[in-house]
């Protein structure tokens, strides 16, 4: 009887061990997907703040008094 129980809880194991392997794989991409949004958003605030340093005193002041 100790054997068949040592076989299901080997099978078992292994179970698990497949099924948090494939939910940790599902779980990479949202994690990429937030990522990404967050350097899309830091890229975009970089673009502004070097705009507005490269950019003419006039035009300086206009984008500050728009914001």
């Amino acid at each position: 009887m100790d054997f068949w129980i040592y076989i299901v809880a080997i099978v078992a194991i292994g179970t698990v061990g497949e099924i948090a392997k494939k939910w940790l794989a599902l779980q990479k991409p949202k994690q990429n997907a937030d990522d990404t949004a967050r350097v899309d958003a830091m890229e975009e605030r970089l673009r502004n703040l070097e705009r507005i340093v490269t950019d003419k005193r006039s035009h300086l002041n206009d984008q500050i008094d728009s914001l």
